[in-house]
């Protein structure tokens, strides 16, 4: 076996064991899970009933979601009327089957951006276990929900665009910018914090132009790549608003917030101006909604789904979000200390890990939702949770615990951890899965961290 094959094993190992966490026992429970009942309805209206609805989001995800779902045999059987409601006969994979598609590949695309920021393979590797092994991020893609279609995007957003900076050709370097258009416009397109996708992609263009302001070439060169980006983005928002309009044909409850005019552009701006308005409008309240100040500590689980002694709770694995949230703040006060001081970080490794991106990707994911009044949840704080994962572990790859010789290669202490992230994990799936013995886990969490209940 070759060098390259030997070290796409371990990579294959960690993608297998994503595919198989993710669709073993997609269909169970065959209840309504919590935004179920809302996301599902939309499905049906998408591929199935063709009647109009209104949504606080875009359209795409949702799109892809029931596209998938007709493709596999769906045809709108399930009502979605409230929270528990049986599926009956007909199977939910068909309705969850993209989400879980989008949950196995998201650990792929932290792997590959890991590399383009600087880690080592081990690294890259690593970051994408965690990400396999979280609780929190599993159970969201395996039911119908729209996270890890917002979180591929944006990074494959980021992937796309670091590629394009590194092409040497130029029309390679044109079609990876129209890619980091299309994803930008999906993760847009997912919910309106996918802005974070757009706004990164802007940055890279930008520390492009600074880094070679004096090479006059380079300045012109990438404001006319970014028309690549902007096309991609443009063709791909308005294709997914195109289908929006022409799927929902016929009277339904969204027809209560004005019903489309026929001009496209206009009855695209003015959902728009809806989905603001009716956002800051939100003033429900819910028992487990979460300050966003206590998400990084998972302050509140979600309650989704209980059926006699089984339950599903939306808890990250919680070796991985207490000893990230602790170590993010470990690497911006250490990259602090740095920089006032003489102090400085002894690595046999060649080149600096771009820490920049993933550090303002946190910011731009997190603060902003610190001014929302809305409710929120645990989920909300995915985006910034990943780019905390990418921080951590490229730092500690820099400083040398992670080391770059192989996954066999690594010290004690990096089993060790792992081997608690797997505890970690295994405790807390039964309320991942809606296992039986899910009673016995949440009253012990509970008798713990007693805030929770």
């Amino acid at each position: 076996m070759g060098k390259t094959q030997k070290q796409g094993v371990p990579l294959l190992a960690v993608l297998s064991l994503s595919a198989v966490l993710h669709f073993a026992w997609l269909s169970h429970p065959a209840n309504v899970i919590f935004d179920e009942i809302h996301f599902g309805s939309y499905v049906n209206a998408y591929c199935c009933n063709h009647e109009r609805f209104f949504d606080l989001h875009p359209p795409h995800a949702k799109l892809l979601i029931a596209g998938g779902a007709r493709l596999l045999g769906y045809r709108g059987e399930v009502k979605f009327g409230a929270i528990n409601d049986p599926y009956g006969d007909v199977s939910p994979v068909p309705v969850r089957f993209v989400p879980a598609l989008a949950g196995t590949l998201l650990p792929l695309i932290v792997y590959i951006l890991m590399l383009q920021l600087g880690a080592s393979r081990p690294a890259a590797l690593f970051a994408a276990l965690l990400v396999v092994l979280d609780n929190a991020l599993l159970l969201q893609t395996r039911i119908i929900a729209l996270d890890g279609i917002l979180l591929c995007a944006t990074l494959a957003s980021l992937v796309a665009i670091l590629a394009a900076i590194r092409a040497q050709s130029h029309w390679g370097r044109a079609a990876y910018c129209l890619l980091t258009g299309v994803l930008a416009a999906l993760a847009v397109g997912t919910k309106v914090t996918g802005l974070i996708a757009a706004g990164l992609v802007g940055l890279c263009v930008c520390v492009q132009i600074v880094r070679h302001f004096k090479d006059q070439r380079v300045v012109w060169y990438w404001p006319r790549k970014s028309l690549w980006i902007m096309a991609g983005f443009v063709i791909t928002y308005g294709i997914g608003w195109k289908l929006h309009f022409m799927l929902l044909t016929f009277p339904g409850e969204g027809d209560v917030w004005g019903l489309p005019t026929g001009n496209f552009l206009a009855d695209v701006i003015r959902t728009h101006g809806k989905m603001l308005t009716s956002n800051m409008d939100l003033s429900a309240g819910h028992p487990d909604t979460t300050p966003w100040w206590g998400w990084p500590w998972m302050h509140a689980p979600v309650f989704y789904w209980v059926h006699e002694k089984a339950r599903l709770y939306l808890f990250g694995n919680p070796i991985i979000w207490w000893s990230v949230s602790v170590m993010f703040v470990v690497v911006l006060v250490n990259l602090v200390l740095f920089r006032v001081s003489e102090l400085k970080v002894i690595s046999g490794r060649e080149g600096k890990p771009a820490l920049w991106l993933p550090i303002l990707g946190f910011i731009g994911a997190y603060a902003p939702l610190s001014q929302v009044t809305r409710v929120l949840f645990l989920y909300h704080y995915f985006t910034a949770l990943i780019f905390s994962i990418l921080t951590v572990v490229l730092w500690l790859d820099h400083v040398g615990w992670l080391r770059a010789d192989g996954v066999t290669q690594q010290r004690a202490s990096v089993y060790g951890y792992l081997a608690l992230v797997v505890i970690g994990f295994i405790s807390v799936s039964p309320v991942t899965y809606g296992f039986a013995p899910g009673t016995w886990v949440v009253d012990y969490l509970f008798e713990i961290f007693p805030k929770w209940r």
